[in-house]
């Protein structure tokens, strides 16, 4: 087993939780998002804080190894969070990630996971091994995601993120 795997694995369970448990989407944001659901509204403004840990997460982790994949793989991330701001936008949903800071999350257990696994990154191996985590973490909340019922527009979205993660969780494995 992986020396970090054990941290690894407990932030994830604390990520899971969270996702199961969903975020709160105001009166005034579900009445703009009509086409999609309150719940949908709220993955969406999860999925986002998601996208903008693993960015976060990348880049530190590039300036502090200088991993190649993870400066490759964060510029990806980038466009993940405009494409899931795009959906934010075009349904009306408050972005939750539009004044932080690199690093600092408005949810504390986000903040937790994210502190959590960038402290764990203490050699090359430990550092894949975060970035397999997280990609393997977006599969299984995309996944999940998918096997509700959405508009296109977020079909195709969500689609197109987990094919890219997949590319993601096979770069950091090789």
């Amino acid at each position: 087993m992986f020396p970090n795997a054990k941290k690894i694995a407990l932030a994830l369970v604390m990520v899971l939780g969270i996702l199961s448990s969903g975020l709160a989407v105001s009166a005034a944001e579900a009445k703009t998002s009509k086409a999609i659901t309150t719940a949908m509204a709220s993955k969406l403004k999860y999925l986002i804080q998601e996208e903008k840990l693993a960015y976060d997460l990348y880049v530190a982790i590039y300036e502090e190894t200088g991993i190649r994949q993870f400066s490759n793989i964060s510029r990806s991330e980038l466009q993940h969070m405009a494409a899931v701001e795009k959906l934010l936008t075009k349904y009306g949903i408050k972005n939750p990630i539009s004044k932080l800071e690199p690093g600092e999350f408005a949810d504390p257990e986000l903040q937790k996971i994210y502190d959590d696994l960038l402290s764990s990154v203490t050699s090359t191996q430990s550092a894949l091994e975060v970035g397999i985590a997280v990609e393997q973490l977006d599969i299984r909340d995309l996944e999940k995601m998918l096997e509700k019922t959405m508009p296109s527009a977020v079909k195709t979205t969500l689609t197109q993120l987990l094919n890219a993660s997949y590319q993601h969780l096979s770069a950091f494995s090789r």
